[in-house]
């Protein structure tokens, strides 16, 4: 497979140009139904990362600059993130539609948002994620960026972007087209990044129990319904 060859054929449109705004089936979540459903799966996705014991301390974003098939975005993640797990990191990750340099409409691409864990500086982060997509890819046809998960990056003002509830523009969020069969989360080394506060591992099932605790506390506090957020 050679993602640069992708440019010389025709590929599947990756995201929605218009997508539905209401849900045909209320209360489902779902990320290609509709931008409606696609906020419930994003709470879902908020909540269990509000309740993870894991905090992060870089963010990374992969830039794919070349336009790809389904296929092989599908195969360069199997490989990517099979590597990053066996060299230790451990992130929760989101994939996303790419905007154009204007920032005005999606085009044929995909990025992915990590928030990771991990001890290694900043540049050896960035050193790391290069040599690992090198091995199938052409450097011109990547960028990553790294930056601290710290009091300004932190969840307080990264989560809702990271899950996408609006973008920073204040658009609504890029939705994949149905039936690609794209995941948009993703986890690095699982055991090791959903933990209690103390670092011990977790279920998931013990994530969402306490979620649902978190959100009944917060409807005590009777809470705005229009959030419908674990904030």
């Amino acid at each position: 497979m050679s993602p640069e060859n992708s440019n010389n054929r025709k590929l599947r449109r990756l995201f929605q140009p218009s997508p539905r705004r209401k849900s045909q089936y209320p209360r489902v979540k779902s990320k290609t139904e509709s931008l409606e459903s696609y906020r419930l799966d994003a709470l879902h996705e908020y909540g269990k990362l509000k309740v993870n014991g894991t905090i992060p301390n870089h963010i990374v974003q992969v830039n794919y600059k070349t336009e790809m098939s389904v296929e092989e975005i599908r195969e360069l993640w199997r490989k990517h993130s099979n590597r990053l797990r066996r060299a230790g990191v451990v992130a929760r990750v989101a994939m996303e539609i790419t905007r154009n340099k204007w920032r005005q409409r999606p085009v044929n691409k995909v990025h992915y948002h990590f928030v990771a864990k991990d001890d290694r500086t900043p540049d050896e982060i960035e050193e790391l994620f290069k040599a690992v997509l090198r091995m199938e890819m052409d450097q011109s046809t990547f960028k990553i960026h790294v930056f601290p998960f710290n009091e300004k990056h932190g969840w307080k003002g990264y989560i809702a972007y990271f899950v996408k509830f609006r973008n920073k523009d204040g658009k609504d969020p890029i939705l994949f087209t149905k039936g690609l069969r794209m995941r948009k989360y993703f986890t690095i080394n699982e055991s090791k990044w959903w933990t209690h506060p103390d670092g011990t591992p977790r279920t998931m099932q013990s994530i969402k129990k306490q979620m649902q605790r978190y959100k009944i506390a917060k409807s005590r506090k009777n809470d705005s319904i229009s959030s419908i957020s674990y904030t």
